[in-house]
């Protein structure tokens, strides 16, 4: 894990994932764009499977807010 910054603005980068395998991942992420660079994203069903498999509270407590936020999502 890397971390660029301070807490509160702090941003972790993964260089790992628990719950989807990276050659998947990699298939099904997302482009954006941050200041004129490509940045890449894994993709939502991904974000959500890697928050299952973590066993944190923390994460069950964001998938309950995305299930609020979305709740057209199948999870």
């Amino acid at each position: 894990m890397i971390f660029i910054g301070h807490k509160p603005n702090r941003a972790d980068f993964l260089n790992f994932l628990d719950g989807v395998e990276y050659d998947s991942a990699n298939k099904s992420k997302l482009v954006g764009s941050l200041a004129g660079e490509p940045v890449y994203f894994i993709s939502l069903a991904d974000y959500v499977a890697t928050k299952k498999a973590s066993g944190r509270a923390k994460d069950f407590s964001d998938l309950a807010m995305l299930r609020s936020a979305r709740p057209d999502l199948v999870m």
